[in-house]
C-alpha cells in the first residue's frame, strides 16, 4: 500500500540528502525511503528514538585504551620493548599503589561477582592486545580458582601477577601451578587488613623471587655499582664476610663464628637441621660467600675445593669447617689433598 503525504522541507534539509537524490536519478521519494530505512536500522541496532539518541549512539565513544592515553595514564609500546621490560623485571612485584586502576569499578570484588570481574579482564586484555585468557571457577564451597592462559610465558606471568595484586583487597593466593602455557592460581577470601598485607606477601612469595635483590639495588645503587665492579674485576674470586666474621673467623674460636653465621641464616640450631638439608645449605653458603671455590658430594664424602696454598691458613680453615660439620651431631673426619678437603663420617 502506498501512502501519499505532503511534506515541507527547508532547502538545507534537501541539500543534506542531495547525494541520495542523485543516486536515485532525482527520485525524491526513493531518497526519503533510504533515509527512513537507515533510521530503522540504526534504531534497531543502537536503540533510541530521537535524533539526539541516534547521534549519541553512532558517535564513536572513547575506548578504555583511548582513556588511558588521553589521560596520560597509559601508553602504547612495541611488543619487543614490552617483552624486554618484562624480561628484565621478572621476579619483581610492583608496589600496590602502582597497580591501582583509575577506571576500575568501585564495587568490591567478591565470590559473587568475581566471574564478572574475569569477563571484564578478558575484554580489557583484548582491547589492550594482551594475549592472555582469564578463566574463573568457583566451586560449591566457595574456593576460587583463576587460570591465566597464553602462548607467551613472560606476558602470562606478568598478567597473573598484575591481576593477583588487584585481587588482594578480597583474595589471597593459596596455591600456584605453572606450566609453559598457563598459570593456575587458587585464592582464598581475605577478611581484614592484616590478611591483605599477608596477601601482598603471598604475591611476592610466588612471583617476587628477585624482590629483595631489586629493593637493595634500588635503595643503594651507588654501593652495589661499586660491589659489582669490584667482583667483576676480581673475576668473582672474592670472599664475602661481615667485618665481625672476618675479625673473629681466624681467632682461637673461629669455628664458633661460622657456626653462629649458619645458625642465624638457617633460623634454627644446626643440630635440629636434617643432615641432607644442612649439606645443601652448606654448599650454597660457602660457594656464595666465596670462602671456598666449590663443594661437591660423592657418596658419603663431602669434597671441598678451596684453592689455597698457604699451609697455615689451610689448616685453620679445614679445622673450622670440620667443627662446623660435626655441629650437625655427626662425627666427620678430614683428609687433606692439594687445594682440597675431603670430609667423611667416621665408621
Amino acid at each position: 500500500m502506498i501512502i501519499r503525504k505532503n511534506i515541507s522541507l527547508e532547502e538545507r534539509y534537501v541539500e543534506m540528502i542531495q547525494d541520495l537524490i542523485k543516486k536515485h536519478q532525482g527520485n525524491f521519494s526513493a531518497a526519503v525511503r533510504d533515509v527512513i530505512e537507515l533510521y530503522d536500522i540504526i534504531k534497531s541496532q543502537r536503540g533510541g528514538v530521537s535524533i539526539e539518541d541516534i547521534k549519541s549512539a553512532i558517535e564513536p565513544r572513547p575506548s578504555l585504551r583511548d582513556n588511558y592515553i588521553d589521560d596520560q595514564y597509559g601508553l602504547v609500546i612495541p611488543v619487543p620493548l614490552f617483552r624486554w621490560l618484562l624480561e628484565n623485571s621478572k621476579g619483581v612485584v610492583p608496589d600496590i599503589e602502582v597497580i591501582q586502576e583509575p577506571y576500575e569499578q568501585a564495587e568490591e570484588i567478591d565470590i559473587e561477582n568475581i566471574k564478572t570481574w574475569g569477563e571484564t579482564q578478558n575484554k580489557r586484555f583484548k582491547e589492550f592486545g594482551i594475549p592472555v585468557k582469564v578463566n574463573v571457577h568457583v566451586d560449591r564451597n566457595g574456593n576460587t580458582t583463576v587460570s591465566y592462559r597464553g602462548l607467551d610465558p613472560l606476558i602470562t606471568e606478568f598478567s597473573a601477577t598484575w591481576l593477583s595484586l588487584q585481587l588482594i583487597e578480597s583474595f589471597m593466593i593459596e596455591t600456584v601451578e605453572k606450566s609453559p602455557n598457563a598459570i593456575v592460581i587458587t585464592y582464598t577470601k581475605t577478611e581484614d587488613r592484616e590478611d591483605r598485607e599477608e596477601a601482598y606477601k603471598k604475591v611476592i612469595m610466588h612471583f617476587g623471587k628477585r624482590q629483595e635483590l631489586f629493593n637493595e639495588l634500588k635503595n643503594r645503587p651507588g654501593f652495589w655499582n661499586r660491589v659489582v665492579t669490584g667482583v667483576s674485576f676480581a673475576n668473582y674470586d672474592i670472599i664475602f664476610l661481615t667485618r665481625d666474621a672476618f675479625e673473629n673467623l681466624f681467632g682461637k674460636e673461629g669455628h664458633l663464628e661460622l657456626i653462629h653465621l649458619f645458625r642465624e641464616a638457617l633460623g634454627k640450631p644446626i643440630q635440629e637441621t636434617p643432615l641432607e638439608e644442612f649439606l645443601i645449605f652448606f654448599k650454597e653458603s660457602l660457594e656464595t660467600n666465596g670462602l671456598v671455590s666449590k663443594v661437591d658430594f660423592e657418596g658419603d664424602r663431602v669434597i671441598v675445593y678451596h684453592g689455597y696454598t698457604n699451609e697455615r691458613f689451610i689448616k685453620i680453615l679445614g679445622d673450622i669447617i670440620l667443627r662446623l660439620l660435626n655441629e650437625t651431631g655427626h662425627d666427620f673426619e678430614i683428609e687433606h689433598l692439594y687445594k682440597t678437603f675431603i670430609f667423611r663420617q667416621k665408621k
